[in-house]
């Protein structure tokens, strides 16, 4: 899940003209809670791989932070949450 964090888009040198908008977005990764160790391994296994397919992309982005897991209660059962909070310098179109 990608959703737009605060504030979504900021100009990069507080002029719209010479540089382009910085985007801020947060990727949540989501995983069934399943047992004492609450799938602490699946998760470890899903931060690393969105990582990688991140890095492998043409996408140049800052993480500014990653989130330890935590717990998301749904009426559908209880999953194990982590988020990475990036910044992607982009273009005015």
């Amino acid at each position: 899940v990608v959703a737009p964090s605060d504030p979504f888009l900021e100009p990069s040198n507080n002029s719209t003209n010479a540089l382009g908008p910085k985007a801020n977005l947060k990727i949540i990764m989501v995983v069934p809670y399943l047992d004492n160790q609450g799938n602490l391994a699946n998760m470890e296994d899903t931060i690393v791989a969105v990582f990688n397919k991140l890095s492998d992309s043409a996408i140049v982005f800052n993480i500014n932070s990653a989130s330890g897991p935590s717990i998301l209660d749904t009426p559908g059962g209880q999953f194990m949450t982590s988020d990475f909070t990036i910044s992607i310098l982009t273009t005015w179109s």
